[in-house]
């Protein structure tokens, strides 16, 4: 295999070095599952926002601390019917010297689009990672770096997501067969073009 089929890494058959090969599987792995998690919020926001407003209250009132507890009434937060829920969760202070700083619920579109961008990164890190295996291409590898990044800002998965982020950049951009399979470009020095003079 030459250098240049290495670097390309477009040889048919070529089998990718088992740490790329993880990263591809992880890549994968960590779509379906972003899927899974954020699909139902896609199909049915409200259910999803009324789940999140009784979170907010229960982990208020779990916490320890009295300056953020909710008067639920003697309900537990998961008994409460969905508009109490929300009513009760914006009014959890966010600060105990800011008060008047609450807990914004979002509305159900604004579920939605956050979950919906969710399924569209992580549907993309799955393609990215499927496509990178069978091609080993240099734009495949950056596409799927980009897409790894993503899943940190929609964090479908919390902070498994940064977990997969920091492997699959070491994997596919600092480990020793990364940096075989593509090799740093050397840039070009700029100066005049081919065949111009530089005498005035």
């Amino acid at each position: 295999m030459s250098d240049e089929e290495i670097s390309s890494g477009s040889v048919d058959g070529t089998r990718p070095p088992s740490i790329v090969r993880s990263a591809c599987f992880l890549l994968v792995l960590a779509g379906v599952f972003s899927v899974v998690l954020a699909g139902p919020a896609v199909l049915n926001p409200g259910d999803t926002r009324c789940r999140l407003a009784r979170s907010w209250v229960e982990d208020a009132n779990e916490d320890k601390k009295e300056w953020n507890n909710v008067d639920t009434g003697g309900v537990e937060p998961d008994d409460l019917a969905c508009l109490e829920a929300v009513r009760l969760a914006e009014t959890i202070p966010l600060k105990e010297k800011e008060p008047e700083k609450k807990v914004s619920v979002p509305d159900e579109g604004q579920v939605r689009l956050q979950a919906g961008l969710a399924v569209v990164m992580a549907l993309g890190s799955a393609v990215a990672g499927v496509f990178l295996y069978k091609t080993l291409n240099r734009r495949a590898r950056n596409v799927a770096v980009a897409m790894s990044a993503f899943g940190i800002v929609t964090q479908p998965l919390g902070f498994i997501s940064l977990g997969v982020f920091l492997f699959v950049v070491y994997a596919l951009a600092f480990s020793g067969p990364s940096r075989m399979l593509w090799p740093k470009v050397a840039r070009q020095p700029r100066g005049p073009a081919a065949g111009e003079s530089t005498d005035e």
